[in-house]
């Protein structure tokens, strides 16, 4: 699943790699948290727009708010079938975190170090100020799934004119899980765990000593920040 992730790059590394002039006035993010505001690309024409949305649509019916939809699914779903067909948008991203079997959290980006696009769906609309976003997630493999069994969707730079513009039956052929080989992954501060916590020391990676001390601190119940966004992948 994905229920945090970052966003540090500059407008101008966006500009490069999406081909966007990005109109918000950003700054950087280490800790993006549902129901918290970021940014999402839309199509345009053949060209793309920014707007900022907040993370995670509130259901009614579920009442709770969903952050994540699966990939395997999003079209069969009532929740998302629209949104799916007619309202698809990428989400920048710098990396995202996950927490494995130990409560060990780690940060996840690409080998590179470039800003990703994960694919999402947008709902409500900036006019009525309940524009939202809900990010697709797939299987994990390879050491991905070593942490978590799944993962958000992230998207070549092949398809991203695809996904936004493309069918229904084209969007579909998007829907396929990252190689794992893509991507770099390390233990990071149980900080994060905190929606309160938003610094770059977020994204350091743990010493082996500092990973052991945070073991002890959780064993003996004293770790303080916990994982907040513990929302099953229902979708």
């Amino acid at each position: 699943m994905c229920g945090r992730f970052s966003l540090t790059a500059t407008n101008n590394e966006l500009m490069q790699r999406f081909g966007v002039v990005v109109t918000q006035n950003l700054r950087p993010r280490w800790n993006i948290a549902p129901s918290q505001h970021s940014l999402v690309l839309s199509a345009e024409g053949l060209t793309m727009r920014d707007e900022m949305a907040q993370f995670g649509v509130y259901s009614a019916q579920l009442k709770k708010r969903i952050i994540n939809a699966r990939s395997e699914t999003i079209s069969d779903k009532q929740l998302f079938a629209d949104a799916f067909r007619l309202r698809r948008c990428l989400v920048p991203a710098s990396g995202w975190y996950e927490w494995d079997s130990t409560k060990q959290p780690h940060h996840i980006q690409l080998m590179d170090g470039r800003v990703m696009g994960f694919a999402a769906v947008m709902f409500g609309s900036q006019q009525t100020g309940d524009c939202s976003f809900v990010i697709l997630t797939t299987e994990s493999d390879g050491v991905l799934s070593s942490v978590h069994h799944r993962c958000p969707l992230v998207l070549p730079t092949t398809q991203w004119q695809t996904w936004l513009n493309g069918d229904q039956v084209q969007a579909k052929t998007c829907l396929v899980p990252p190689s794992s080989g893509f991507f770099n992954l390390y233990p990071v501060s149980r900080a994060v765990g905190s929606v309160k916590s938003d610094t770059a020391e977020l994204v350091a990676p743990l010493s082996d000593a500092e990973r052991a001390a945070e073991r002890v601190l959780l064993k003996t119940g004293e770790a303080k920040t916990k994982k907040t966004s513990g929302q099953p992948d229902l979708f």
